[in-house]
């Protein structure tokens, strides 16, 4: 017994010593949303897409994020900022941030609005432009429409000049 209870605890032991921490695991946006009164003014974790276009203003710079799931409002240095090159629109996948900060569901310092102050950012891939083709339904679709109204428009002017010359 008494040897069992030494190998117990000498396993125990060797876990708590040889235990990795494991990075906390990014929050999605509308979960953080959805229980803002639980994650107020907590350090948070998010994995998500620059969107839109930074905000300069003199104490720093705004810029929105996106995740699929909800966007929100990071407020960061200018030279953090600066770091992110592309930023997410038509065509465009903006560069994948990873981002820590404190989480205000109402904060004081910009008008009550939900929002994070950044601590930390990593650029986990690039942004990239996204190219969307054209199906061959709506290619021909649209080449059909053109046609109607080149042919409509010329029976149109034929009608017009018709009617001049009969007058």
């Amino acid at each position: 017994m008494e040897k069992n209870l030494k190998t117990i605890l000498l396993c125990i032991t060797f876990l708590m010593l040889f235990t990795v921490p494991v990075a906390a695991s990014p929050l999605r946006l509308n979960d953080l949303v959805e229980n803002a009164a639980d994650w107020n003014n907590q350090s948070v974790v998010i994995s998500a897409e620059a969107i839109g276009e930074p905000l300069e203003r003199a104490e720093g710079t705004w810029i929105n994020v996106s995740d699929g799931s909800n966007a929100i409002g990071i407020w960061m240095s200018a030279e953090e900022a600066r770091r992110i090159k592309v930023f997410g629109q038509y065509e465009t996948l903006g560069d994948q941030l990873l981002l820590t900060g404190k989480f205000q569901r109402a904060c004081p310092e910009h008008g009550g609005e939900a929002d994070i102050h950044l601590s930390s950012m990593s650029i986990t891939s690039p942004g990239e432009r996204i190219k969307t083709p054209v199906s061959t339904t709506k290619g021909l679709t649209a080449m059909g429409m053109f046609i109607l109204a080149a042919v409509l428009s010329v029976y149109y002017l034929s009608l017009r000049f018709r009617k001049r010359t009969q007058a």
